[in-house]
């Protein structure tokens, strides 16, 4: 993958499957009885000018960004790249799920700008959401903004906005079960960390913890 340009890697294991600038690539990494540095497959016209999520879960490739709009989710067969399907928020796309109308499971906003949105309740995350899964559920993680403070200097007179709290809303979903949406958690943190770290793609600093706030914490 280049590292000047934004990349998306995702693992099965056996294969590297890296979304880039070369648009998609399916790469062994030695393990099994793959080739290490092998390129097996390669889908060079599948977006290659755009940053986008992919993960691999329960032996399908999953794929977000805002161009996949109106649908929230692409699924990719991993042993040829290709697009089996599309998943959207109701239900309707061409592989049929539940009906999320209740979750943010929308096609993703092109802004990385911080809480756009004012509250949880808001029907939808106005910045990116990236995809992220463990292999075994898919987890959508967008952000929000509480509601901000004013902070008065009695000394000069003058008064700022002091930076909102930042909430990201983890909603996480079951690709086995028609999409079924599992369970919602949060974390909040200090808008400018949480906001690069979405933005960049970069890991926290050790100074940029997040408090896990779940709405339900089984298993």
């Amino acid at each position: 993958a280049s590292t000047e340009k934004p990349s998306a890697v995702a693992c099965d294991g056996f294969y590297l499957y890296i979304h880039d600038h070369r648009g998609l690539s399916k790469i062994g990494t030695g393990y099994g009885s793959t080739v290490a540095g092998c390129v097996y497959e390669q889908d060079s016209s599948f977006k290659p000018n755009e940053f986008g999520w992919l993960v691999y879960c329960q032996t399908k490739l999953y794929y977000r960004s805002p161009s996949t709009k109106p649908a929230a989710l692409l699924v990719i067969d991993p042993a040829t790249l290709k697009v089996e399907g599309t998943i959207k928020r109701d239900g309707t796309g061409s592989i049929p799920t539940v009906d999320n109308s209740r979750y943010p499971l929308c096609p993703e906003k092109t802004s990385s700008k911080v809480g756009m949105s004012s509250s949880l309740q808001d029907e939808f995350p106005k910045a990116r959401s990236c995809l992220c899964s463990d292999g075994h559920y898919l987890y959508i993680s967008s952000l929000w903004r509480d509601t901000g403070t004013t902070v008065q200097d009695t000394a000069s007179g003058t008064s700022t906005d002091a930076p909102c709290p930042v909430t990201v809303r983890v909603d996480v979903y079951d690709p086995t079960n028609q999409m079924t949406h599992l369970r919602m958690f949060t974390l909040r943190s200090n808008p400018r960390s949480i906001g690069h770290l979405l933005a960049s793609r970069r890991e926290p600093t050790p100074s940029n913890h997040c408090l896990l706030d779940s709405r339900d914490r089984k298993s």
